[in-house]
């Protein structure tokens, strides 16, 4: 495969450094909406008496505070021919649907990748220093390229700011 790929003038291998997420300002308001948010869901809980319910809204509070008061880490973006390389983890292209690289986006382009699986089936990575043309060229070899539809999460995801 790599030498199908030379023949075409495309490397074996791209490769680029990308945020683990995209990192955004948040105001002291938002923290607040947060703290107010978990506050009436957990005396909600109490007064129905669910304190299972009480425990999952201050960790979870706790874990969105702890997560979003830290910097993105930088991680290593490999494109193989085996498949797509995050880390230390590999995404084969057999299990994925599509791909799509998001130009028109504010920000970075981002390449969307889908694969078959129930919970978090996208795969969304911010494209650096490396030109989105080159990456569709490889990526065509090996997957369907699709446009892709934001789906019901991602929209709430972003009127939130995640």
């Amino acid at each position: 495969m790599e030498e199908k790929l030379k023949s075409l003038g495309l490397p074996a291998v791209i490769e680029w450094e990308a945020d683990e997420y995209e990192e955004r300002e948040r105001s002291a308001d938002w923290f607040w909406a947060l703290g107010a948010v978990a506050f009436f869901g957990i005396v909600l809980s109490f007064i129905f008496g669910n304190l299972l319910l009480a425990l999952i809204i201050a960790i979870a509070t706790f874990a969105i505070y702890a997560y979003e008061n830290r910097p993105p880490q930088k991680m290593n973006i490999r494109l193989t021919p085996k498949g797509i390389q995050i880390g230390q983890d590999l995404y084969p292209y057999e299990r994925a649907d599509y791909f799509w690289i998001d130009e028109e986006r504010e920000g970075l382009p981002m390449l969307i990748i889908n694969y078959r699986r129930a919970f978090f089936p996208h795969l969304h990575i911010s494209i650096e220093d490396v030109e989105p043309t080159l990456i569709r060229l490889y990526l065509r070899k090996f997957i369907e390229e699709e446009e892709h539809q934001k789906t019901f999460a991602e929209e709430i995801s972003d009127l939130l700011g995640f």
